[in-house]
């Protein structure tokens, strides 16, 4: 039965099945194994999952288990899921297996940014190192200048009005009142830096070029036991209020990225919105696949946010991206 790719043991016990995974375990013919177990109303799930956890946790080898009894047993399949992974039908165990079997390793070799300086105070990582990872990953930010006091201000001639201006070193901006827009004038702009230099726990300000187009959001999240999840919806508060968004678990494809894509309600906001030009769906397809890329090859992320994307066309350029490790 060993042998069998399809099945070893049809209908087992508990105590059978704690028996069997050693031996299964410690055998040289198997790469993995997949643990099937369902209510058949002569065990309480609720006392039998834990031995089972706690036994496939000892394995040293891949074991993913496959719970189908969702209805009656759901509280003993929560309790599972929040101590390892679980697939809820094999359906979806197929289907993250192809993946893991078929979709490409991403090439880190141009995705790789410079050395990473964590920030002193937080796990938010410094804005200038965040903008080079998003740059070696092919990723656009706007033009954009740092500056750490007012006197910096004029060396922002290579920039073009009306700008943006924002406090840095601080996670939530907009609830700080750290963020100025259409700056047009000069003196604006130093009224703007005096303002957002003075905000407890501001590290300096970025100055950057307004940008036009529609505003969408991509970020990405670690889960405890599930790896990330890529999600993509409508930018600015939208994605907040609106919950307009769709999401899905890495690694994933440009395919799958397309078909996650059509899954997205607010279809208006890509296809020609307000006068704006369609958005290529090729361009934001390499955006949310190089950014996914960049998170699979460093794991020390744990949330990684762009928001807005300013998408006009063929150009997609990020305004404002955090990174938390």
């Amino acid at each position: 039965a060993v042998r069998n790719p399809i099945d070893v043991l049809a209908t087992a016990t508990i105590s059978q099945v704690l028996e069997l995974l050693p031996h299964l375990d410690h055998s040289d013919e198997i790469d993995f194994i997949i643990l099937l177990y369902g209510s058949t109303g002569m065990e309480d799930l609720e006392q039998v999952l834990p031995h089972l956890t706690d036994a496939i946790q000892a394995c040293k080898k891949p074991v993913y288990l496959v719970l189908p009894s969702v209805n009656s047993a759901q509280r003993a399949i929560q309790q599972a899921a929040a101590e390892m992974p679980v697939f809820f039908d094999e359906v979806h165990l197929a289907k993250a297996l192809g993946k893991l079997r078929y979709d490409p390793v991403p090439d880190a070799t141009d995705l790789l940014p410079p050395h990473a300086t964590p920030a002193h105070s937080a796990r938010l990582l410094p804005e200038e190192t965040t903008i080079n990872w998003l740059q070696h990953a092919h990723i656009l930010f706007a033009p954009h200048k740092l500056i750490t006091n007012v006197k910096a201000l004029y060396k922002t001639g290579e920039l073009h009005f009306p700008f943006a201006a924002k406090s840095t070193g601080l996670i939530h901006k907009s609830e700080r009142d750290a963020v100025v827009l259409n700056i047009r004038h000069l003196h604006d702009l130093e009224d703007a830096v005096k303002h957002l230099l003075a905000i407890e726990g501001s590290t300096g300000v970025m100055v950057q070029e307004m940008v036009g187009g529609v505003e969408l959001y991509a970020g990405i999240k670690r889960i405890d036991d599930l790896g990330y999840a890529l999600y993509f919806g409508q930018g600015g508060i939208g994605v907040e209020l609106q919950k307009a968004f769709v999401s899905t678990l890495l690694p994933v494809s440009e395919k799958e990225l397309r078909g996650l894509l059509e899954h997205f309600k607010p279809r208006a906001l890509l296809e020609g919105y307000r006068g704006h030009p369609p958005v290529s769906k090729d361009h934001l397809v390499a955006l949310l696949h190089n950014l996914s890329n960049l998170v699979l090859q460093h794991p020390e992320i744990a949330e990684l946010d762009l928001n807005p994307i300013m998408a006009k066309g063929e150009t997609l350029v990020v305004v404002d991206a955090r990174i938390m490790l």
